[in-house]
């Protein structure tokens, strides 16, 4: 705590001249009392805070002997902090993300709860240092005349008083200090928090992109097997005008036409609801969204370094959030531990209150105490703290555990689920490849009159049904990959920017 000489110093309006003998002696003694009583009381928490608390399962060495692809993580590798997106190679997709930073309302929200959190972590850390006040009044009052008849119409007396107050608590127990580290903690699990919501959103982006451009796809595929189909209905007119078809077989291949004119429909429809849903992400109104033509999926790019799951407890920010939010309620239960210990706080104040403005400090008041609480009876309020506080920390690392076990089975899952479904485009193109073959085998057999069109007409379904199969397989197997890589994390959340108008101070 500052000397009161000191604080004196450091307003103009309040010359040290201007004290009196015994408050200057006063401020010397107080000044080495209060020097000494903070060197001697140290202190010293009554519970042990666990540092990096380690989560409550233990990891297995690997992500599955299943997966002899993945390779282990390599210090070296600059794949790992890099933007999981740019291995797709795709412009579009860069610009939607970057787009979906800058704008999204879920991520300006988050950023604005990191701002709460800095105020909070400051709010929480005042109490830890002195406080100083200053006050000051003045007044005139008059006082009428009691003779009515006296030429003395009444009296005017002046009155002022300033006041200048310190306070301070001794930290014995490191109550306040363990409060200022759990909100430190707070602060620092919401950043966390910011940068795992970034990597969600980043995966959602893609996932949208990538629907939109299959969806492209797939009305192409649409409109060329309208095309095959009114090439058929054609050659089927012509030949019930010669008599070698029935109407009936006229009539169902024209259903197949109408079937493929209401697809397309419903696939422009489809277009539209996925625009909006990418506008939404990107916090974007729709009509003003250019996000290009494209209407190919791209290939995979190269399996990225897993490495081994206790990477994910450094790559992954909700893991950290979730780690560095039982450290914190560890560090609550300190205050509530620390709170059935005796307080000393310690006051000063100087004031004047002279009759006369020009008098004013030249001779004030002052007093100095200190103050011991103790509590001795409170009903078990504080007991019960101790309680809540140790089962807000048990919760903190139920779900500490459950982050943990969440995000590796998230990998696990995303890597098998790839590994099958590369298996899957393989039994699909297969299917596709007889498909085709049977087609054409069907086609020359009806030419032949060897068999009805019927035949030919289920052919030609089950071809362009499994067509549309492969394109779906193909960006089934793209969101694979892209939920691992979302799952895998990374550090290039922690290299976030704030927008300008939610920028911390």
């Amino acid at each position: 705590m500052p000397s009161l000489r000191s604080l004196s110093a450091q307003m103009p309006n309040i010359p040290v001249t201007y004290l009196g003998s015994q408050a200057r002696a006063m401020v010397g003694r107080s000044g080495a009392c209060m020097g000494a009583v903070g060197l001697v009381l140290v202190a010293c928490s009554p519970h042990d805070v666990v540092q990096d608390p380690k989560p409550p399962i233990a990891l297995p060495d690997s992500f599955g002997e299943e997966n002899p692809q993945v390779a282990p993580a390599k210090a070296s590798a600059a794949k790992g902090s890099d933007r999981w997106w740019a291995a797709f190679e795709d412009p579009g997709l860069t610009h939607l993300v970057d787009l979906a930073f800058e704008g999204s309302f879920d991520l300006q929200a988050a950023w604005a709860r990191l701002s709460q959190a800095y105020a909070n972590a400051d709010i929480a850390g005042a109490p830890r240092f002195p406080t100083l006040g200053l006050s000051a009044g003045a007044a005139r009052n008059f006082t009428p005349a009691r003779n009515p008849r006296s030429l003395i119409t009444g009296s005017h007396v002046n009155s002022a008083s300033a006041s200048l107050n310190a306070g301070y608590e001794l930290d014995l127990w490191a109550k306040l200090g363990s409060g200022a580290k759990a909100a430190e903690l707070d602060r620092v699990a919401a950043f966390d928090t910011v940068q795992a919501m970034a990597m969600t959103l980043s995966a959602e982006v893609a996932e949208a992109w990538y629907d939109l451009v299959a969806s492209r796809a797939r009305r192409k595929v649409l409109v060329s097997q309208l095309e095959t189909n009114r090439t058929f209905v054609e050659l089927l007119e012509l030949r019930f005008a010669q008599g070698q078809a029935s109407p009936v077989e006229v009539n169902q291949q024209r259903q197949q036409v109408l079937g493929n004119h209401a697809a397309l429909e419903q696939q422009a429809a489809a277009e539209h609801v996925l625009l909006h849903r990418i506008a939404l992400l990107l916090g974007r109104v729709p009509e003003r969204l250019d996000v290009g033509h494209r209407d190919q999926l791209p290939g995979l790019p190269a399996l990225p370094e897993a490495g081994v799951p206790s990477d994910l407890l450094k790559r992954r920010p909700d893991l950290r959030a979730a780690q560095r939010r039982v450290e914190a309620a560890d560090h609550r239960i300190a205050v509530a531990v620390a709170d059935r210990y005796p307080s000393i706080s310690l006051s000063g104040a100087i004031s004047s209150e002279p009759s006369d403005f020009n008098n004013m400090l030249l001779d004030p008041l002052w007093n100095l105490a200190a103050n011991l609480a103790l509590p001795i009876i409170d009903g078990g309020r504080r007991r019960a703290e101790v309680d809540r506080r140790r089962a807000m920390m048990a919760e903190a690392v139920a779900d500490y555990g459950n982050a943990v076990l969440g995000a590796l089975i998230e990998v696990e899952n995303a890597l098998v689920q790839e590994r099958q479904q590369h298996a899957t485009i393989t039994h699909v193109e297969e299917r596709l490849a007889v498909s085709t073959r049977t087609l054409e085998q069907a086609r020359q057999r009806y030419g032949q009159g060897l068999s009805d069109f019927l035949t030919v007409l289920t052919a030609l379904r089950s071809q362009q049904e499994v067509e549309l199969s492969l394109l779906d397989a193909r960006r089934q197997l793209l969101s694979h990959r892209i939920q691992l890589c979302r799952a895998l994390g990374g550090t290039w959340s922690e290299r976030l920017q704030a927008p300008p108008a939610q920028e911390s101070s």
